[in-house]
C-alpha cells in the first residue's frame, strides 16, 4: 500500500510521501496512511508494545522548475508548541532518533525526482502510546557577502510531513491545572496531558454572565499548553470562572475566582535620585563673581577716564 502526498516548499520543490509495507520486521508490523486536517498527508506507523519493529518507508523529492535545487533532509522530532499545537524541533531526539536511511542532503536536477528510502526502527522499550516525528526538508540558501557591511537576512524555506507512530493503545487523560485573566477580554488555561495519547481539547469557558468557546489544537503527551480563550466583554475586576473541556471521551473542569486587572491611570512622571552634573560643565564660583564685577568696574574706568579729559587744560605758548 502507497500513499504519495504533495507538499509544495517556496523554493518550487515537491515533497512526495509514501508508505510501504516491504521488509515488515514481524507479522505484527503494520502501516496504515491517514490524512491530517490541513490536507497534508503524514505516514502512521503501527507498533506492538515490546516488539522490536523495523519499517521501510520512502519519500520523493521532485523539482519541477528549471533550476537545480539541493535540499537538506533530516529526521526531526515532534514538539508541543507553547500556544498550541504540534511542531517539529531541530534535533535529532526521540522517536526522530528511529529514523534512519535518510541522505544529509540531495541535488535534484531540473524537472525530475529522487526517490528517498529510509526505515524506522521502533524499539522494544518504546514506550506505549502515540510519538510523533517528522521528515524535514529544506533548501539550503548560499551565505550572502560579508563584506557589504549592511544587515542580511537568510531565508530557508522548509516543509516537515509527519510521521505518527502508535505503539499499543494509546490513553487518553489530560487536566486543567490553572485559569488565570492576565488582562481584559482573555482567560488563560493551563492545560496538561497527563496521558499517552494525542489530544484535542475543546469546551467552554464560562464567568457568571458570559460564555466563551475554548477550542486547542494538538496537545501531545506529557506537554503542557498555554490555551487562550478570547473573552468578549470580560471587564476589570472579581470574577468567578468555570472552564469545561473535552478530549477523545475524557473531560477536564476548573473552577477558580480571577481578579481581572484594569488600564492603570496615566501618572505624571517624576524624577527620583540625585541629579548628577558633569564637574567640567560646572562654573566656578570665583568666575560668576567676576562676571557680575565686571560691567560696573569697566564702567567705573570709562567714567574716570573721561573726567580725566574734561579737566585737562591745553597747554598755552
Amino acid at each position: 500500500m502507497r500513499l504519495f502526498a504533495r507538499v509544495l516548499l517556496a523554493a518550487g520543490v515537491l515533497l512526495l510521501a509514501g508508505n510501504g509495507l516491504a521488509g515488515a520486521a514481524a507479522p505484527a508490523t503494520t502501516v496504515s496512511a491517514g490524512t491530517a486536517v490541513n490536507g497534508e498527508s503524514y505516514w502512521t506507523v503501527v507498533a506492538a508494545p515490546g516488539a522490536a519493529t523495523t519499517v521501510h518507508l520512502h519519500c520523493e523529492v521532485a523539482n519541477p522548475t528549471s533550476r537545480t535545487e539541493t535540499l537538506a533532509i533530516e529526521a526531526v522530532p515532534g514538539v508541543q508548541a507553547p500556544a498550541g499545537g504540534d511542531a517539529y524541533g531541530l534535533d535529532t531526539t526521540g522517536p526522530a532518533s528511529w529514523v534512519a536511511g535518510l541522505p544529509a542532503s540531495v541535488t535534484v536536477a531540473p524537472r525530475t525526482s529522487r526517490r528517498l528510502p529510509f526505515t524506522v526502527s521502533v524499539p522494544a522499550t518504546a514506550g506505549q502510546g502515540d510519538h510523533l516525528a517528522g521528515v524535514s526538508v529544506s533548501t539550503t540558501p548560499a551565505a550572502p557577502p560579508l563584506s557589504s557591511g549592511k544587515d542580511v537576512a537568510v531565508v530557508e524555506h522548509r516543509v516537515v510531513i509527519g510521521l505518527a507512530i502508535e505503539v499499543g493503545k494509546a490513553v487518553p487523560a489530560f487536566q486543567i491545572v490553572r485559569a488565570s485573566a492576565p488582562t481584559e477580554g482573555r482567560v488563560v488555561l493551563t492545560v496538561r496531558n497527563t496521558g499517552t495519547s494525542w489530544l484535542h481539547p475543546k469546551g467552554t469557558v464560562s464567568s457568571s454572565s458570559r460564555t466563551w468557546k475554548a477550542s486547542s489544537g494538538t496537545l501531545l503527551p506529557a506537554a503542557t499548553e498555554y490555551l487562550v480563550v478570547p473573552a468578549t466583554g470580560l471587564a476589570a475586576g472579581k470574577h468567578r470562572i468555570s472552564a469545561t473541556l473535552t478530549s477523545t471521551g475524557v473531560t477536564a473542569s476548573w473552577s477558580t475566582t480571577v481578579v481581572v486587572p484594569g488600564i492603570p491611570a496615566k501618572t505624571p512622571i517624576t524624577p527620583r535620585g540625585t541629579v548628577v552634573r558633569n564637574p567640567a560643565a560646572v562654573t566656578p564660583v570665583y568666575w560668576t563673581i567676576l562676571q557680575f564685577a565686571a560691567i560696573p568696574l569697566a564702567t567705573a574706568l570709562i567714567v574716570v577716564f573721561l573726567v580725566f579729559l574734561l579737566r585737562r587744560k591745553p597747554r598755552t605758548s
